[in-house]
């Protein structure tokens, strides 16, 4: 859970989902200034590590931030896939050779995979690459199985509407930055139908638990 405590507002952030967006809209509502990555002690720090994105009941507990506007953002988890394929493996070589112990080699995994080996051997990529699991883990990993206790959430599509909400909290208009762009935009389009399944079938909590957002794509 990351919170501003002076404006009471507090978020739980889903990877892949306008998260790295969000933590720097607070850093700069804490600190009235953009956030820049910075060095201490040789070690480099990027939003994430100020701001990090927790796992529910491990990380925090909900009645922790019961005075706070808690809320979340949500988006339809068979594109969050793709984009934390297109962000993490295409963008950031996440899978790059130098980033695969020699164990996933032996395993029998490719590095630098393409979308169709991605998706054939996931739970090879997750069980050895933790950048890979932390963006695919369920979004209910994140916020529970009960969204009852969020005081709103918000699809991704409608963040326009998160903006203004917070906007009403501060005082004062604000905007949410647009971060993390890199990578290829890959279309649920471009899925064959049993990749679409597999996904689908990987996330179908998610899709339970978002229901009232988000219906799984048809094949």
């Amino acid at each position: 859970m990351n919170f501003v405590a002076k404006y009471k507002i507090a978020f739980v952030a889903v990877p892949k989902t306008a998260c790295s967006s969000i933590k720097h809209l607070f850093f700069q509502l804490e600190n009235e200034r953009s956030f820049e990555i910075f060095r201490a002690n040789g070690q480099a720090y990027n939003v994430h590590t100020i701001y990090p994105s927790l796992y529910f009941q491990r990380d925090y507990k909900p009645e922790q931030f019961r005075d706070h506007f808690r809320f979340l953002i949500v988006r339809d988890p068979v594109k969050r896939f793709l984009s934390s394929y297109s962000n993490r493996v295409l963008h950031y070589k996440n899978l790059a050779r130098w980033n695969l112990p020699r164990e996933a080699l032996d395993a029998g995994v490719a590095p630098d995979p393409d979308l169709s080996s991605f998706i054939e051997h996931l739970e090879t990529y997750r069980q050895y690459s933790g950048d890979i699991r932390h963006h695919t883990d369920p979004v209910m990993d994140f916020t529970g199985p009960d969204l009852s206790w969020f005081d709103a959430v918000y699809p991704i599509e409608r963040l326009g509407d998160c903006q203004e909400k917070l906007s009403e909290l501060v005082g004062r208009p604000v905007k949410i930055p647009h971060e993390q762009t890199g990578g290829a935009k890959i279309s649920v389009k471009d899925l064959a139908s049993a990749q679409l399944d597999k996904i689908v079938a990987f996330y179908r909590q998610d899709y339970d638990l978002l229901s009232d957002y988000y219906q799984p794509p048809a094949t």
